[in-house]
């Protein structure tokens, strides 16, 4: 079979998660079985370089990438222009059995769509958590575009790989055929246990210190900077936070606002983590089971007032609460 993944970012565009590592995973993974894969993608790399060469074979898949308009733009704002795609795909997408696209509302995803259609090939469908709605005049927008683009690629999508349930129940929302719909677990290779102790040394927190944990981007949508002002009080002398994750450009802002407790060691900035200590983390991160959901969006100053001591309530008691569960239960 010949198959044609179309995705933003590719392998070593580590800095942008963990797309990349399962677009390449199933590329290697189809390769290694036979298939002929080729991959179209951008030149992304991390905040400040890009991806090369051009063209290259990495686990027996041939990639191909286009070159962004900006690379700022595609780091900060997440908007992928790779110029010369479209007409690329159009060429060439006739002599292809399938294709693959990651993500939804992306130029690249729509390209894929338009030129899958105007060839009559199918197109597989890895949204990667691209297909939830927003609010206000941004979700009004998000509608209009999915009208026309996302709306239309799921409904005629032979294929729509879902990583949870709740992405499978997006997916028919937003027009997909449940038919189509299939739950598709993430490509891991077989790892050894996590070595017990292991985050707190990389750290340089003792066994005696409790530990506070965020995982995810630091992005001023992720209300990094509410967790740190909620749980301020708790970071004094035997108690830290770790944040864990890519910086998306808030990190310096951040250290600039809290400098007093970069400074100490309570909160220490680690990073994206992978591997064996990455499944360590994420199962630290279930046994805290504690969340808050901040809108950033702009609304009366009493209502966010309201929501900002809301969440402050909430988190703090929280991530006490988790800060016990894993001072008492668990070994790092």
């Amino acid at each position: 079979m010949r198959i044609l993944q179309v995705t933003p970012y590719f392998a070593p565009a580590w800095a942008y998660g963990g797309p990349p590592r399962v677009m390449r995973d199933y590329a290697a993974g189809l390769a290694g079985r036979g298939h002929q894969v080729d991959v179209f993608t951008t030149d992304v790399l991390d905040e400040h370089a890009r991806a090369s060469p051009r063209t290259e074979t990495l686990d027996g898949a041939r990639v191909r990438r286009f070159p962004n308009l900006s690379n700022d733009l595609a780091w900060r704002t997440k908007k992928y222009l790779p110029r010369g795609l479209l007409s690329a795909l159009l060429r060439s997408a006739g002599s292809y059995d399938v294709l693959h696209v990651t993500d939804t509302r992306t130029y690249v995803a729509a390209s894929a769509h338009l030129a899958s259609a105007a060839r009559s090939r199918p197109l597989a469908v890895s949204a990667f958590g691209s297909l939830p709605r927003s609010t206000g005049l941004r979700g009004k927008v998000k509608d209009v575009y999915d009208l026309g683009f996302v709306r239309p690629m799921l409904r005629r999508s032979p294929l729509l790989l879902a990583q949870t349930a709740h992405e499978a129940e997006l997916y028919e929302e937003l027009g997909g055929r449940p038919g189509a719909i299939r739950l598709l677990p993430l490509p891991l290779d077989e790892v050894p246990a996590a070595t017990p102790g292991a985050f707190r040394e990389r750290l340089g927190v003792g066994s005696d210190e409790r530990l506070l944990l965020f995982l995810g981007r630091v992005n001023r949508l992720k209300g990094l900077d509410v967790l740190i002002e909620a749980v301020e009080p708790l970071l004094g002398e035997g108690t830290s936070l770790a944040v864990v994750g890519r910086d998306d450009g808030q990190l310096g802002e951040l250290r600039a606002r809290f400098a007093p407790l970069f400074g100490a060691g309570r909160v220490r900035f680690t990073g994206p983590i992978y591997g064996v200590a990455s499944i360590a983390l994420t199962g630290f991160f279930l046994l805290l089971a504690g969340g808050v959901l901040v809108s950033r969006a702009a609304e009366p100053g009493s209502m966010r007032a309201e929501k900002r001591l809301f969440a402050y309530s909430i988190v703090y008691l929280f991530v006490l609460f988790g800060a016990l569960v894993a001072d008492r239960w668990l070994v790092w």
